[in-house]
């Protein structure tokens, strides 16, 4: 009987990246102009064949550096700015969603 109140916490199931690229899209189509949607759908494709198989909980910033490095040798900084938005809102996503 003792420690029957203790708070015990249990891990939040792991979110793929691919399953949690689909659910932003979906978002940004509904909240965004098409444009922007359209750009979104473009950055997404590209961190979708990086990281299809990871799970969000295992994002380092690290490893986003890393993609964006690579991304900076063929595009302008400019795009790749605007493309590492969506990594920072799938940091942010991860961190209020407790995992």
């Amino acid at each position: 009987m003792e420690n029957r109140y203790l708070d015990v916490r249990k891990e939040p199931d792991p979110v793929k990246c691919h399953a949690f690229a689909k659910q932003y899209l979906e978002w940004s189509k509904a909240n965004k102009k098409f444009s922007t949607y359209v750009r979104d759908v473009s950055v997404l494709k590209f961190f979708d064949a990086e990281f299809e198989r990871k799970n969000i909980q295992d994002f380092t910033t690290w490893q986003i550096e890393k993609v964006k490095s690579m991304r900076k040798e063929t595009l302008n900084l400019a795009t790749v700015n605007r493309g590492s938005r969506f990594s920072n809102i799938l940091l942010e996503r991860q961190l209020n969603a407790g995992r």
